[in-house]
């Protein structure tokens, strides 16, 4: 995961690195990554993000700016 990340990112190809954060699960830094590099996936992350969070207020907390 963390070379095909690596290589996805200098080939500056940064939907592929969403798809491999979110297939890892690693879902608060695919949102964070999005939000920099591609704005239109915030939502979809987010989104993956909050149901991971077994404690439904504190993933209720988790702010989407664009709403």
């Amino acid at each position: 995961m963390n070379i095909a990340y690596t290589c996805y990112y200098l080939t500056n190809q940064p939907y592929k690195c969403v798809d491999i954060l979110t297939k890892s699960r690693k879902f608060s830094e695919a949102a964070l990554f999005s939000r920099t590099y591609c704005p239109d996936r915030v939502p979809e992350c987010l989104k993956l993000w909050r149901e991971s969070i077994p404690d439904k207020s504190i993933a209720n907390k988790i702010a989407d700016l664009n709403d």
